[in-house]
């Protein structure tokens, strides 16, 4: 057992040696694999804050209807009372144009009071979709959405680089599609919040299903198969000899 553990501590000092030893195909197709799966990870990661913001920001307002406060909205998100100022104003430029809304802000201009006038405007016009608005213009404002998309965009142009014949081409356009669809999904909001609540939960479930799987061939891709080559290269630490050593 000692010479077993010797050699994988040596193995383990020396492996990266031998990452590079598979052909110069090979290793691209390696390379692009895992730039596929990184891009879309990031993208995914950053619209799962995304829909949790928006979802939790609508609950806020199913609970509370006419008594939200500001407080109550920003405990529920990560955003804070500045940014979500605003997303309110750029709703309100967008919607009525510059001059009505600076109107329609100077009249809910109150040292003490001018976020929750705002809000409660808000929301009185457009309910709990107004939460999610208020998400998404924040979202934009900081550059989120847009660093999603050139993510999903490198994502799709490296996919289109790589053999619909290779063996996880399926499971990596699958999870770019579901992703894609999850980003779509959290700029362009329909339905109730019940139907919000189950097309979040829905899309969780299809990305755990995408990725179970993908995860561990990615993995393996990056670790598992330089070590079968170190073992194989290397005559004194081969799997065979190490277990008859070692019985």
């Amino acid at each position: 057992m000692k010479k077993w553990i010797k050699c994988l501590t040596v193995l383990c000092a020396t492996t990266t040696l031998y990452t590079g030893c598979g052909t110069s195909k090979e290793d691209a197709l390696l390379e692009k694999t895992q730039k596929v799966y990184a891009n879309v990870d990031d993208a995914y990661n950053s619209v799962k804050k995304y829909a949790n913001d928006i979802y939790n920001g609508c609950k806020a307002y199913v609970l509370q209807g006419e008594n939200l406060t500001v407080e109550d909205f920003l405990d529920e998100t990560n955003i804070t009372e500045d940014e979500m100022l605003d997303a309110m104003k750029a709703y309100f430029v967008e919607k009525f144009g510059e001059d009505q809304a600076e109107e329609l802000i100077r009249s809910a201009d109150d040292d003490e009071y001018t976020s929750l006038v705002l809000l409660r405007s808000f929301s009185g016009m457009l309910g709990p979709a107004g939460m999610g608005i208020i998400i998404e213009n924040v979202y934009s404002a900081r550059g989120t959405t847009e660093d999603i998309q050139d993510k999903l965009d490198t994502a799709k142009n490296t996919l289109k680089e790589i053999d619909s014949d290779y063996e996880y081409y399926a499971s990596l356009k699958d999870y770019y599609t579901t992703v894609s669809s999850y980003y779509d999904f959290c700029e362009h909001l329909t339905g109730t919040f019940e139907q919000m609540q189950d097309t979040i939960a829905g899309y969780e479930n299809d990305i755990r299903k995408d990725t179970n799987d993908l995860k561990l061939a990615i993995d393996w891709m990056k670790w598992g198969e330089p070590i079968i080559m170190a073992l194989k290269k290397c005559p004194k630490c081969g799997m065979d000899n190490i277990l008859r050593q070692d019985s």
